[in-house]
């Protein structure tokens, strides 16, 4: 199976491409939506993350509170480093997953960070 790697920052247009690898029969699986997906409350990754970073990190109602997340991470080059340790291991678990349960020829994964992730070495 080839993997696609659709990458670039904010506004350079990963999903008008994606888009039109999907009205082309061509599955493209989105990076944001799957780091939302790996960060639901009971999940290892949060569990990880609540362990790096502190309860903190939670809402009250146990999700992740981004924000907040954001405020640590994005000031210390190290936490950052280490929220990228944790949440890109369980980004590449989960787009393997459904990769493997996809029948087609080619895959695309959206990801503004897939040059700095573990799923760079896929694509």
């Amino acid at each position: 199976m080839f993997i696609l790697g659709i990458t670039g920052p904010t506004g350079a247009g990963k999903t008008t491409i994606s888009r039109m690898f999907e009205e082309n029969g061509i599955k493209v699986v989105d990076g944001d939506i799957l780091a939302r997906k790996i960060v639901e409350p009971g999940s290892p990754a949060l569990f990880q993350l609540t362990d790096a970073f502190g309860k903190d990190i939670l809402m009250e109602d146990g999700t992740l509170n981004r924000k907040k997340t954001a405020e640590i991470v994005f000031s210390d080059p190290q936490k950052l480093a280490i929220l990228n340790r944790i949440t890109h291991h369980y980004i590449k678990e989960e787009f393997l997953k459904i990769a493997s349960e996809y029948e087609g020829d080619i895959i695309g994964f959206d990801g503004a960070a897939i040059l700095e992730s573990d799923v760079k070495d896929l694509c």
